[in-house]
């Protein structure tokens, strides 16, 4: 709890309302929505400003229900990969919208609100190309669980074809019934500089694929961003999933795989250790492993480190 006491200045006399006064700018807003895996965050983003510091903390929700799928768990490392993105790489080139940088050809529509950034294909051939600089792209795209979703799209950067690639992925739905999720593509090794990019679709006409934007790893004014990994669950909750505290780890392995991805560009990224510091034998609230008020007090000093270390 933080206390504050002193003059008008400091009870923030001044402001045209209670919610502008200097204390009230200083909570953090919580979007953070019970049983949320890394797809339902992605989805929610778009929502939210991308230019602030941020916390994330997920996983624990994806162990549960994707399991030792590796399958799945590769889905979750694009789409984690995508939350880190949307906040880390703020210089890019959207679909449309304030940023819009991505030239097509074919037909493209504007994707659905709430989606303020993505354009959408259907049509066998249509291309979307952009220039960003960096040794590494990200492509933004949506992928999920279907039937419709296309199954083959083609990248070639610098004249150099990197492959197909599919945004059909059955299985994948979530918790709270998210069916889709906003990942990234991501291509390194490319060598400083520009690069040009061109992404086709080369499904048959008919399948979707949406288009949120392409950024290089070059970026500038990139807000500070903690990620918490996933925590241990108890014993007994554990036992009722059928897996164990190793596939907590194998998450925790690609959560910090992705991190890292980021930091070797220089990008202000921090990863909180959550796993390492709770004991859900003596430290949780219920059968599942949420953490006790002991704990969260833990939470919030480990996290003020974490967030210090970055200035």
């Amino acid at each position: 709890m933080i206390e504050i006491d002193g003059d008008s200045i400091a009870e923030g006399i001044g402001a045209s309302a209670q919610g502008k006064r200097w204390m009230e700018l200083f909570k953090p807003v919580n979007y953070a929505v019970s049983s949320s895996q890394a797809a339902d965050v992605s989805g929610r983003q778009r929502d939210i400003s991308a230019n602030k510091e941020y916390f994330l903390g997920i996983g624990a929700n994806d162990a549960a229900f994707y399991k030792n799928d590796p399958v799945k768990q590769e889905y979750f490392r694009r789409v984690f990969r995508a939350c880190l993105a949307w906040r880390l790489l703020v210089t890019r080139k959207t679909a449309r919208g304030p940023q819009a940088g991505i030239t097509f050809t074919g037909a493209w529509i504007d994707s659905p609100s709430p989606n303020p950034c993505g354009k959408y294909t259907t049509q066998n051939g249509a291309i979307a190309r952009a220039t960003v600089s960096g040794d590494t792209v990200y492509i933004g795209v949506s992928e999920g669980d279907y039937p419709d979703m296309a199954e083959t799209i083609n990248i070639v950067i610098d004249g150099v074809s990197h492959g197909n690639f599919s945004v059909k992925r059955p299985g994948v739905t979530t918790f709270l019934g998210q069916w889709w999720g906003r990942i990234v593509w991501r291509f390194t090794g490319l060598g400083a500089g520009a690069h040009n990019i061109v992404i086709t679709h080369v499904s048959p006409t008919g399948k979707f694929l949406h288009l949120d934007y392409i950024a290089g790893s070059d970026q500038v004014a990139t807000p500070r961003v903690v990620v918490g990994n996933a925590m241990k669950f108890t014993d007994a909750y554990y036992a009722s999933l059928g897996i164990n505290a190793a596939t907590t780890q194998a998450y925790n392995a690609i959560i910090a795989d992705v991190v890292t991805e980021f930091t070797a560009h220089g990008l202000p990224v921090s990863l909180l250790d959550r796993y390492a510091h709770f004991d859900p034998a003596t430290q949780s609230a219920d059968q599942y492993g949420h953490p006790s008020d002991a704990w969260q007090k833990v939470m919030r000093n480990d996290f003020i480190d974490a967030w210090r270390s970055m200035l």
